[in-house]
């Protein structure tokens, strides 16, 4: 079994012209196993994924519409409220968290 855990950042700029830039952190984790031959029938290269799973933090909490829209200072004030605790997304020691469990806010960028 083979775990792979990876942070991807991306710096966003609001589509409004505006100078402020953001991050918006995704964390994704897939969790795969390479078939035995002598038990399962197999094709050379591949893996068999068990587990996949990823949150996104500083998002404005729109659950479930697959978009990733991050919160710019400009926009706090007028976007939803987080509801979960604070998280610091390159933590590694902590699982990852899923979209079940609130939307929290990002102790940093």
């Amino acid at each position: 079994m083979v775990k792979a855990d990876y942070t991807f950042v991306y710096a966003v700029a609001p589509a409004d012209g505006e100078d402020e830039v953001t991050r918006s952190i995704v964390r994704r984790m897939l969790e795969a196993d390479v078939a035995d031959p002598a038990g399962f029938q197999v094709t050379d290269g591949r893996i068999w994924p068990l587990a996949v799973e990823s949150e996104i933090f500083n998002d404005d909490c729109r659950n479930g519409d697959g978009v990733i829209r991050p919160q710019f200072f400009t926009d706090r004030p007028d976007g939803p409220t987080p509801t979960g605790e604070a998280r610091d997304p390159y933590d590694r020691s902590q699982g990852v968290r899923g979209a079940d469990q609130g939307c929290g806010t990002v102790s940093r960028t």
